[in-house]
């Protein structure tokens, strides 16, 4: 019976302490989005589960920058079932990263014991700016003639994080533009560049203007001056009598400037124009440049140079034409690769007596030459075009080697040594003794002994008689 009565007691003290409670509350999820726009305003959710219990209460505890009504404490509604939910209207004032820096947390009593009865969990989001548009533009010539054309190249950078839509519309009064418009999108942190060939058409001072409106809301516009003149048909008004001269043309210096907006990481940036490259003087038909960086206002000079420049060696071969490239406001470190497509007139090839299969870009860097690897591409009736990579930007050469030249072998109309020729009375008396020698030969075939004969001893004899005789009678 003391037993009985101790256990009791145990179990009343343990029913008083809450060691017996069975109410419960928990953080079931808290739904919030993965990113948000600053300025945006968005949801947050807690889903909680609970049984046994009363007065449910739900707060979040948030970081500086974010801000959510009702702010404090919300009652929490549990259904039948044990489940409820608070929601919270909030917005991001400042962008960020706010990851597990959202506390959502619910307490309770329990039903049975009043004892206080709790829960959280950690969430976050990010917080992106929104997009901020800039533009500007630069334009490859200034001045054009009426049947000339430039390339306008429109500059759009997006600062913020988040993307958005653009649309750049031309106005070119005086002008002819192409595309006359264009659209587009552009990620957070990004630039996009876009070209535009303008054409002249009558002389005068224009400005070719892009007006851009973006996805965001934002209006920007950006232009250049460009000075078209009259086309010069070489034709003199003036009258007289012509005099004949004769002109000496001396070697000269070419040089054109190329403005690139910007340079993205990695992305090839592409120069095809005829007129910014000065195809016909540099015989560069297209440049591609590949940066390892965000670079801006990127100006490439390049110079087709009249002679060896006097500050690197005579490299081997015939030489086609010295190039010297220079750049501003980007380092050799942040260009990662440059390609170029070059042409070189058959006259040349023709006139020089050249091997195709040697014609070569060469690269000097480091006190030397070092040949790149160049590749034939195509061929029309007046050049051979050739692609080859660089690494990097520098002065340049285009060489080849001639053909080998083959000596030819004499024939039956080279003249050489003279033979000695015979007189005509030293033939006649060589025929002569020709005629004798073979005259004795045959009056000996003749003469010789027959089978019939009974011995050759016999003639020899009445031949020595007949010999002997005539000397006895003289």
């Amino acid at each position: 019976m003391k037993h009985v009565w101790i256990i009791a007691l145990i179990f009343f003290i343990s029913l008083a302490t809450g060691a017996f409670a069975s109410g419960s509350i928990s953080v079931s999820s808290v739904s919030v989005p993965t990113s948000v726009t600053q300025g945006d305003t968005f949801t947050i959710t807690m889903s909680v589960s609970g049984s046994e219990a009363n007065t449910v209460k739900g707060s979040l505890t948030l970081p500086s920058g974010l801000s959510c009504t009702p702010t404090g404490t919300q009652d929490i509604s549990l259904s039948t079932s044990g489940t409820g939910s608070a929601s919270w209207t909030c917005s991001a004032t400042m962008s960020g990263d706010y990851s597990n820096k959202i506390t959502a947390s619910v307490t309770a009593k329990d039903s049975s014991t009043a004892a206080t009865l709790s829960d959280s969990e950690q969430t976050g989001l990010s917080v992106l700016s929104p997009a901020a548009l800039s533009a500007s533009s630069s334009i490859l010539a200034t001045s054009i003639t009426t049947t000339g054309s430039t390339t306008l190249t429109v500059g759009l950078n997006n600062a913020g994080d988040t993307a958005t839509t653009y649309t750049i519309t031309m106005t070119c009064t005086g002008l002819t533009c192409s595309p006359s418009s264009a659209t587009g999108s552009i990620s957070g942190n990004s630039l996009v560049n876009t070209q535009i060939t303008v054409s002249g058409t009558t002389a005068g001072t224009y400005t070719p203007t892009a007006s851009i409106t973006g996805g965001n809301g934002q209006t920007l516009s950006t232009s250049k001056s460009l000075t078209v003149t009259a086309t010069n048909t070489g034709t003199n008004p003036g009258s007289g009598t012509p005099t004949n001269t004769t002109n000496v043309t001396t070697p000269t210096a070419t040089t054109t400037k190329i403005r690139i907006p910007a340079l993205q990481q990695g992305v090839p940036y592409t120069i095809d124009s005829a007129t910014l490259l000065k195809t016909s003087e540099t015989n560069i038909r297209k440049m591609i440049i590949t940066s390892n960086a965000l670079v801006g206002n990127v100006e490439i000079q390049i110079t087709k140079e009249a002679g060896k420049p006097a500050s690197v060696s005579t490299p081997s071969g015939t030489v086609f034409s010295y190039l010297s490239l220079t750049h501003a406001n980007v380092t050799d470190s942040d260009i990662s690769s440059v390609q170029f497509e070059f042409q070189i007139p058959l006259s040349w090839i023709t006139q020089n007596n050249i091997n195709r299969s040697t014609i070569l870009m060469n690269r000097y860097s480091n006190g030397s030459w070092s040949a790149l690897t160049t590749t034939f591409k195509q061929e029309d009736s007046s050049v051979v075009v050739y692609d080859v990579s660089s690494p990097g930007l520098s002065v340049f050469a285009i060489t080849a080697q001639p053909n080998e030249v083959t000596v030819p072998v004499p024939q039956g109309n080279e003249t050489g040594p003279t033979t000695p020729s015979f007189s005509l009375d030293t033939t006649m008396l060589v025929i002569l003794i020709i005629i004798i020698v073979v005259a004795v030969g045959v009056f000996l075939w003749f003469q010789r002994p027959k089978k019939s004969d009974t011995s050759f001893s016999k003639k020899q004899k009445y031949s020595y008689s007949f010999f002997d005789e005539k000397k006895s009678r003289r």
